[in-house]
């Protein structure tokens, strides 16, 4: 971690891994992980041995019930944006944590690939067990095309609705390398 932060939070932290792995490798950081799981947020707390590591169940848009705001230096958020159903809520949520100048870190799936054929529909019972919405990179930007056909566009400190670039296909459906 080349930010040496003293307060790190993560951002949909799963079984805890990244968690586990930075407070061992970094013994003065206080980290604080947040899932929705309670599953998760039991094994990784089974596993943990740092007194500069705690877990907490609950939404990351509700971070507010269990951290506060403006005390991270480093948030991060590994593979959690593209299964969540409002954007918007949940990276104002982790913004809201930082201290002015803190850092923000994500990372999704890029789905870059050409399919050749159909596609089968899939559609969890409750929306969210998946990943709701696919994040592609266009024009050196940070697209995510939700399911519903809506394009957003990274600015600042939330994503906002673009219209579809010229050309792009904005619902999940058959891609043509030809087209």
């Amino acid at each position: 971690v080349a930010v040496q932060p003293k307060r790190v939070f993560d951002a949909g932290s799963g079984e805890g891994r990244v968690a586990l792995t930075l407070a061992a490798r970094h013994p003065s950081a206080r980290i604080d992980a947040i899932d929705v799981s309670r599953t998760n947020v039991r094994l990784a707390s089974r596993m943990n041995r740092f007194k500069n590591l705690r877990f907490h169940c609950g939404l990351i848009e509700e971070a507010d019930r269990h951290l506060p705001p403006g005390d991270f230096d480093l948030a991060y958020s590994l593979a959690v944006l593209e299964h969540v159903r409002d954007v918007d809520e949940v990276v104002a949520s982790i913004m809201g944590r930082l201290r002015p100048g803190g850092r923000f870190c994500f990372v999704v799936p890029m789905n870059e690939f050409v399919v050749d054929g159909d596609l089968p529909s899939c559609r969890h019972d409750d929306g969210v067990a998946g990943h709701v919405r696919t994040f592609s990179e266009g024009a050196g930007k940070l697209f995510a095309t939700s399911f519903n056909g809506k394009v957003f566009q990274f600015h600042g400190e939330r994503f906002q609705e673009l219209p579809p670039p010229p050309g792009q296909c904005t619902e999940p459906q058959n891609r043509d390398s030809d087209a």
